[in-house]
């Protein structure tokens, strides 16, 4: 049973959406006014899909934890895209219109939609995914690993010049090595594993079907790749290093004890520093 927040919120939503559609309806107006004829049919297929549309992105984006103000910023996003609906004429009968009108609202739907799942899953500096997706990520491979038996190592790397560079060049220079660092280790691991940004100049990521000798291989390389491929900023050079953990989810532990394990992993993984691979 829904509450009563939950359709506020949904209603809200909706002429939100709603709203985001005028500048259709205003240029269908416009051309309808023009043709001096009989728009009834053809101004009534707009609206509906106009509204349609808005009730279809309504419960998406309500039901996504965006807030009213996020969703305004993606609607706002989509427009400065060009991406704003204006009456097709391309077809030859209302039908047609209509149908070119929908498919045009569907695409705009769903480049909301990838909007939002950039935003919400996605580093805005590294464009690996951010922490809560890591959790997310962590806490179904953690159930995947309990039902299919199946092994996988978690690695974490820690930047260790990350507090120098940014030292020495500035907030932007400390971001451009975060971005280096994320492309070297992406080259670096496989299509079915994955790699996400943990916190400051922290990763983690996710090794399936590795025992200790391959995870081990894995962080090496990673660590060898970075050390071979300096960062050169405006005249600045900047040797940069990963110090590396693995730990491996125990049979009969938990996932909030998984958790603390990698934490701890970091914490040991940063104080040792110095391009250093710690095994837990």
């Amino acid at each position: 049973m829904s509450t009563g927040r939950e359709e506020g919120s949904f209603i809200h939503t909706f002429w939100l959406c709603a709203l985001s559609q005028i500048p259709t309806l205003a240029v269908a107006c416009v051309f309808l006014f023009g043709l001096k004829g009989k728009p009834s049919i053809e101004f009534a297929a707009l609206c509906v899909s106009a509204v349609a549309g808005a009730a279809f992105a309504a419960p998406r984006l309500a039901s996504s934890g965006l807030g009213y103000r996020r969703a305004a910023k993606l609607i706002a996003d989509y427009f400065e895209q060009g991406l704003v609906g204006t009456l097709p004429i391309g077809g030859t009968t209302p039908a047609e219109k209509a149908m070119e009108h929908a498919t045009k609202a569907v695409s705009r739907l769903e480049f909301l939609q990838r909007k939002h799942d950039s935003l919400t899953t996605r580093d805005g500096i590294t464009g690996l995914y951010n922490q809560a997706f890591v959790m997310e990520r962590l806490r179904l491979d953690f159930e995947r690993g309990k039902r299919s038996n199946d092994s996988y190592a978690v690695l974490v790397f820690h930047l260790d010049q990350l507090g120098f560079v940014a030292s020495h060049g500035g907030e932007a220079d400390a971001e451009a090595a975060l971005r280096h660092v994320a492309n070297s280790l992406r080259k670096h691991m496989d299509t079915s594993d994955w790699l996400g940004r943990w916190d400051g100049g922290e990763f983690v990521g996710v090794l399936w079907g590795a025992d200790e000798a391959a995870a081990r291989d894995t962080c090496c390389r990673l660590q060898d790749s970075l050390a071979d491929d300096g960062l050169m900023r405006e005249g600045r050079s900047y040797s940069l290093s990963l110090s590396s953990g693995v730990l491996f989810p125990g049979r009969d532990e938990t996932f909030p004890q998984l958790v603390e394990r990698i934490r701890a992993c970091l914490v040991t993984v940063r104080e040792r520093g110095r391009n250093s691979l710690t095994v837990m």
